[in-house]
């Protein structure tokens, strides 16, 4: 038995490792760049403020408002899969009443996409796409609604 514990061990330690290696471009508290925000259609949009961090499981991400005090506006935590960098939300539940989603890194970037279901069953689909470079992070979202492109933010973030 302890034998076999050990290569467990032995397996899953170097996959936690290098996955947490991944990720490790994306860590820190990130801010937009004034003026870098594109939106379509065109609107308001608070600040846009991230921290991403490490956790015992994987990682977390903490989205802020800051446009007049500083709150968290959503935060997630993401547990590492079997997958090569591939993570999934962390307590998955019913997608009627919370989001359901993953993250994957593939070199520079970092892909999160969430699902939700509304009381009718439709479906609204976001993606996010953070690209790193040095201390500068780009921002590509979407959200869509039953297949329909609802909303898309461009931004520059700096460390």
């Amino acid at each position: 038995m302890r034998v076999v514990l050990l290569l467990i061990a032995l397996l899953v330690l170097p996959v936690a490792a290098r996955a947490q290696d991944a990720l490790a471009p994306f860590y820190g508290k990130w801010t937009e760049v004034e003026g870098s925000v594109r939106q379509t259609p065109p609107g308001r949009v608070d600040d846009i403020a991230v921290e991403i961090g490490k956790s015992a499981t994987g990682f977390y991400i903490a989205s802020y408002q800051t446009r007049s005090t500083t709150r968290i506006a959503s935060s997630l935590s993401f547990r590492l899969t079997a997958l090569p960098n591939v993570w999934r939300i962390e307590g998955q539940g019913d997608p009627t009443a919370e989001a359901t989603g993953w993250a994957r890194v593939d070199g520079p970037r970092l892909y999160i996409d969430l699902i939700t279901l509304d009381k009718d069953g439709s479906a609204d689909y976001q993606s996010f796409v953070r690209t790193v470079s040095g201390s500068t992070m780009t921002l590509d979202f979407r959200r869509l609604r039953n297949g329909e492109l609802v909303r898309r933010v461009e931004a520059e973030l700096k460390r």
